[in-house]
């Protein structure tokens, strides 16, 4: 046939009976309605016989056109007075409406016949046959049913209202938006299920059972089983096509557009939403077969997946390469919420993938005694491996690390170094690493050092969900065994054999623990991380390293008689740091009691307010003073803090900073004018 005309749709009544010859001919009786999709310049048409749906090809000479509302318009803006015509009426188009409507109902159905075919062709078959095991049958066909059943209902729908088509009145979108759930929920889950389902008829098709079975029936059957099974990830992308048409095509003043444009964000959402749990999927597969490449390896690079509020959630198997694979029972969510530290970071990975994977040569230190091995780049970790079998493409694994404790230099000061080369940094070991070439060099160095900007730019976000740290702190003193280039601006750089000073605090029993909180804190980053300061001369420098970085692990309480009071004001360093970054302020005192040494050196407890000033601290003890001029001082009971206030300066937040520490620190009010000498 010669490729058709594009013309209005139109309605046709059957003259002649036509008896077909072939497969993809109609049928029709004389008196028959059909409606046409296409006209060809051959004298045959196509088009769907409204009485039993089927849709065909039949000779033009054997229909004549008649009248139906929703083909034959007569446009009566001619008949409008120019200030009364919509503006926005010329971009709509009632005859362009109407066709996009029926091309709604057309495809709905031809989809519909498809799914139908899908259902009663190899779904109900292969279940009564028993040629697929429960969880590859779930996999596989678990979504087929119930989105058969919605098309059935969305196509009687989309029939009653073309059927009785009165262009001003009747509305499409109301249709989509009260299946705004079913759609949201099946067909996000089914497109997740597809993406794992090739990977199941992969596996099948090397069962010759199975095999000897889908070629008969397709081979009976005008569809192949893939290309029915993808029939409902394409009609979301139909959906949303015909959609963007159908709100172009309506007047901003017809009762049917603001319906028609939340349904047009229904679509969006769901087809975007489709698209990504696709993706999703397709990266773990990735991840799956990843993980079979190290047979003696437990990687466990599959996330575990946290409770959420927004999104529905769908019942899937994540282990599907390997008949042997159990599926679970529990549902499993497509995105994630945090509530502590771990789940905070892993709901700020969309989806774990692999980003860039390859052979790099691996030497010691100073890239001596160079061997082949091998890099896997994921979006949060990174894989360092060493070929186990160049024919199965296996391996074994040599270190993996969190890309957020990872750490990358290019940069070079001493010794004999080879071109292209880098260090890769873990908290488990130091990798002296030579690539292929310049560009293969930069290609990996750049990759690995964006993805740890990214991971530790969320650290720095952590931090504005954590309060400020409010203990009296303690240290001990410990060796650096890994060094650590800290590239965030809350880390702290560590060289190797450095002395490094842990911060921790004392807990109930009064053992030293690390860390910067004793009550719980939801996005405490003491899971994986150390707070401490570095111990060379005159170097006060503090921030987080991983706790593999050094000699001791205290993931115990120790006993305090190794351990150091940390001075107050290096307690300060650590607020003062916190308090840039935290959006969660010390609790305010309620009942502030500040004691205030004289320069006689009496000491007064005296209360302070929001409106309490240095003057009036003075009028308190000395009333006779009023035309004399007073400045204050903080002092700790250490030594380590003493700064000259400005009188300026709000007493109760100065007071409220000092938190815990606040029975080692005292006021001392002193005559005289020291404006020069202020912090």
């Amino acid at each position: 046939m010669e490729k058709p005309t594009m013309k209005a749709l139109k309605r046709y009544k059957a003259i002649w009976s036509f008896q077909p010859i072939r497969e993809d001919e109609l049928v029709l009786e004389q008196g028959d309605h059909v409606v046409v999709a296409e006209e060809y310049n051959d004298k045959w048409m196509r088009g769907m016989k409204l009485n039993t749906k089927e849709i065909g090809f039949f000779p033009s000479d054997y229909v004549k056109p008649i009248q139906s509302p929703i083909y034959s318009f007569q446009t009566c803006a001619g008949n409008l007075k120019m200030n009364q015509i919509d503006m926005n009426f010329a971009a709509s188009d009632p005859a362009r409406r109407a066709k996009i409507v029926l091309e709604l109902f057309t495809t709905e159905l031809e989809y519909c016949e498809r799914i139908k075919l899908l259902h009663e062709q190899f779904v109900i078959p292969l279940n009564q046959f028993s040629l697929l095991e429960p969880e590859d049958y779930t996999i596989l066909f678990s979504r087929v049913a119930p989105i058969l059943s919605l098309s059935e209902e969305f196509t009687v729908q989309l029939h009653s209202r073309t059927e009785a088509w009165k262009e001003a009145t009747t509305q499409i979108g109301d249709l989509f938006i009260s299946k705004e759930m079913q759609l949201h929920d099946l067909f996000i889950s089914y497109s997740a299920q597809h993406a794992l389902g090739q990977k199941v008829m992969e596996r099948l098709l090397t069962k010759e059972k199975y095999k000897n079975w889908i070629t008969k029936k397709e081979h009976d059957c005008p569809w192949t089983l893939n290309s029915l099974m993808i029939e409902p990830v394409q009609r979301i992308l139909r959906y949303k096509m015909l959609l963007d048409d159908l709100v172009k095509a309506t007047s901003k003043r017809h009762v049917d557009y603001e319906n028609l444009l939340i349904a047009k964000d229904i679509i969006d959402e769901v087809a975007r939403a489709c698209d990504e749990a696709t993706k999703k999927m397709q990266a773990e597969l990735k991840l799956l077969i990843l993980d079979k490449q190290f047979p003696d390896d437990n990687l466990k690079l599959i996330k575990k997946r946290h409770k959420q509020h927004k999104k529905s959630t769908f019942k899937r198997p994540t282990s599907i390469l390997v008949a042997e694979m159990e599926v679970p029972d529990e549902p499993i969510t497509v995105f994630e919420d945090f509530t502590d530290y771990t789940s905070f970071f892993h709901s700020k990975i969309e989806c774990r993938e692999v980003v860039r994977e390859g052979t790099i040569k691996h030497g010691k230190h100073n890239f001596s005694d160079v061997s082949d091995y091998y890099l896997f780049l994921l979006t949060d970790v990174i894989l360092v491996a060493q070929p186990r079998s160049q024919k199965k493409k296996t391996f074994r694994l040599k270190d993996k690390s969190l890309i957020l404790q990872t750490w990358v230099t290019d940069q070079f000061f001493e010794g004999n170094i080879p071109e292209n080369s880098f260090v890769l940094g873990t908290c488990n070991d130091i990798h002296y690493l030579v690539a292929q070439s310049a560009i293969n060099k930069n290609l990996w160095f750049d990759h690995i050092r964006k993805l740890i900007i990214t991971q530790k730019r969320l650290l720095t976000e952590l931090l504005s969900h954590l309060t400020i740290p409010d203990e009296v702190f303690y240290t001990r003193t410990t060796k650096v065994v890994i060094p650590y280039l800290g590239m965030g601006q809350e880390e702290l750089t560590l060289g190797r054999d450095d002395l490094v000073k842990v911060v921790g605090y004392l807990d109930n029993s009064s053992h030293w623990k690390a860390g910067l909180y004793s009550q719980k804190e939801l996005f405490d980053p003491g899971e994986e991380w150390y707070f401490g300061f570095s111990c060379s001369a005159n170097n006060t420098n503090c921030g987080f390293f991983p706790k593999g970085c050094v000699k001791d692990a205290f993931e115990k309480p120790k006993a305090t008689d190794e351990t150091t009071k940390l001075p107050v004001s290096l307690v300060f360093q650590i607020r003062k740091k916190f308090e840039q970054k935290c959006s969660i302020s010390l609790p305010a005192d309620p009942d502030r009691m500040a004691t205030i040494v004289t320069e006689e050196g009496t000491s007064h407890m005296v209360s302070i307010c929001s409106d309490t000033t240095v003057q009036g601290i003075a009028s308190q003890l000395y009333p006779d003073s009023d035309d004399m001029q007073w400045y204050l001082t903080e002092k700790s009971d250490d030594g380590s803090v003493n700064n000259v206030l400005d009188k300026n300066k709000d007493l109760t937040r100065i007071y409220d900073f000092w938190g815990k520490m606040k029975g080692h620190m005292t006021l001392h009010l002193k005559q005289g004018n020291m404006q020069d000498k202020l912090i």
